[in-house]
């Protein structure tokens, strides 16, 4: 007897089979419930409810990817502008390129004489660093349900 390709399951597909057989499963106790006839007035309410745990698993995992995309997005982004300014700032980074940190070593050199170099580029660095963070916790604030109930 040929296996049916919706039974059959890969290592591949571990997960999507257990869900399959989940559902198979709660299928198989509906249909019992009815055959027995002891569940049908209720039938309708088990449909209903396994309905409700498909939607609520699917904008859990929404929940959960965005709240995780959002936070490592705007904190790489702050994490590669800080990483950059560092290394140009040691004069590591690329030459002839303006960059913060380019900026913050030539503030460095002509403090004394222009102070205001190294203010505008530290002051403009650690506004944009700032901002970020503030995007990334109003991101986590908007996308995360848990974190809106505490406040």
């Amino acid at each position: 007897m040929p296996n049916h390709p919706s039974t059959t399951c890969d290592s591949n597909q571990a997960m999507l089979c257990d869900n399959r057989l989940k559902r198979i499963e709660d299928t198989v106790n509906l249909i019992d419930k009815a055959i027995r006839g002891n569940g049908v007035p209720g039938l309708k309410e088990e449909v209903r409810v396994l309905q409700a745990r498909d939607a609520a698993r699917s904008r859990l995992f929404w929940i959960v990817v965005g709240t995780a995309v959002a936070q490592v997005a705007t904190l790489g982004v702050a994490a590669g502008v800080l990483g950059e300014a560092s290394l140009s700032f040691l004069g590591l980074g690329p030459q002839g390129v303006v960059s913060w940190g380019a900026m913050l070593e030539q503030g460095a050199v002509l403090f004394l004489q222009a102070p205001a170099i190294a203010l505008s580029a530290g002051g403009g660095l650690a506004l944009l660093l700032t901002a970020l963070n503030l995007i990334g916790d109003g991101l986590r604030d908007r996308l995360d349900p848990r974190a809106a109930r505490q406040t």
